[in-house]
């Protein structure tokens, strides 16, 4: 699973650190972040509550949240983020979206993509 979970942060870090529009790489991370729940909840459930008891676990947080840095400090230095948001606010919002796959999942599966484009509103 973690191995599988690696690649993907690997390949969106890949995808989002090409796009020249900062804006637009922040949010695919938050896009392809959510499409790997919507597939693999039990990741998620094992981040959320166990990653600060394990070392493999956070290692993985560590990466994603470096990456997640990344795409922060170059949509502030384009000026298309405010440059008072932080780490641990862009963090809050993906983990809220997060809970809103498995929450909506048997009404209306695709209702993380609604949340999200309202953040980005």
């Amino acid at each position: 699973m973690f191995a599988e979970a690696s690649e993907i942060v690997d390949r969106i870090r890949e995808r989002t650190l090409q796009m020249d529009d900062p804006w637009l790489a922040l949010v695919s991370y938050f896009e392809e972040a959510c499409e790997f729940v919507a597939t693999d909840q039990g990741l998620c459930d094992l981040m959320m509550q166990a990653a600060p008891r394990s070392p493999v676990l956070n290692a993985f947080r560590v990466k994603a949240d470096t990456l997640v840095q990344t795409l922060l400090d170059r949509a502030q230095e384009q000026g298309v983020v405010r440059g008072d948001i932080r780490l641990t606010d862009v963090l809050f919002i993906l983990a809220s979206l997060m809970r809103v796959v498995p929450a909506s999942a048997t009404i209306c599966p695709e209702a993380w993509r609604r949340h999200l484009a309202t953040a980005d509103g």
